[in-house]
């Protein structure tokens, strides 16, 4: 990485159902791209993002939606906007401390849904998420990223809905297909703090910290 300390829990997760996340910027050779989005995010295992990835091909790229990779398909927790990666530094090391008392979850993938929400061209298509506690852990582990936030001086995250990215219409606007997803289902036991990358990487984003959970 070009400067900041990376934080959070860094060792290998296990193989199998547990290991999802993004590429490791340090491992990777990326770093994070300038003036790019951050956001704490929960991956699914590579296994279950490369089904997701390979249906969502199918389904929408004759229909001229790009898709997202296998890589960088996440459910999106807090988008925290554009920051300084020494601010990034201070906040990974709060988000360490306040998501220890989060515990392991399996994350479930529902409807296929679009936005706009409005009208039928969509920009943006998605599956919407819960937890396997009804949208409790959801719930927690957001408003522990909050206090994250405001211990590390931070701005609130955006509120949102709990989302998995499909893909992305290559017009303006494009009507979903009408169909539904198989339901795809992925255990979580770490969060990351996430970001736009550039340089050597493999996809979209990279992690900046990995944060384990419980």
């Amino acid at each position: 990485m070009d400067s900041g300390e990376q934080s959070g829990e860094t060792s290998g997760a296990p193989a199998g159902d547990w290991a999802g996340g993004p590429a490791d910027g340090a491992m990777d050779g990326a770093r994070p791209r300038a003036g790019g989005n951050w956001f704490v995010g929960a991956w699914p295992s590579p296994q279950v993002a490369h089904e997701i990835a390979a249906w969502s091909q199918r389904t929408f790229e004759p229909r001229g939606w790009r898709c997202s990779l296998a890589a960088d398909l996440h459910a999106t927790l807090a988008f925290l906007g554009p920051l300084e990666v020494e601010r990034a530094g201070d906040l990974a090391r709060v988000l360490e401390l306040e998501l220890r008392g989060v515990r392991k979850t399996r994350l479930v993938c529902g409807a296929l849904r679009g936005f706009p929400a409005q009208g039928e061209l969509k920009r943006v298509a998605y599956l919407s998420i819960v937890d396997e506690c009804a949208g409790a852990w959801w719930h927690e582990a957001v408003e522990r990223i909050g206090r994250a936030c405001a211990r590390a001086g931070l701005p609130q995250p955006g509120p949102g809905i709990p989302h998995l990215t499909l893909a992305r219409a290559r017009s303006a606007g494009s009507a979903l297909p009408h169909t539904s997803a198989p339901g795809w289902e992925f255990r979580v036991d770490a969060l990351h703090l996430a970001c736009r990358s550039e340089g050597a990487r493999q996809g979209r984003y990279m992690s900046f910290a990995r944060i384990s959970c419980g």
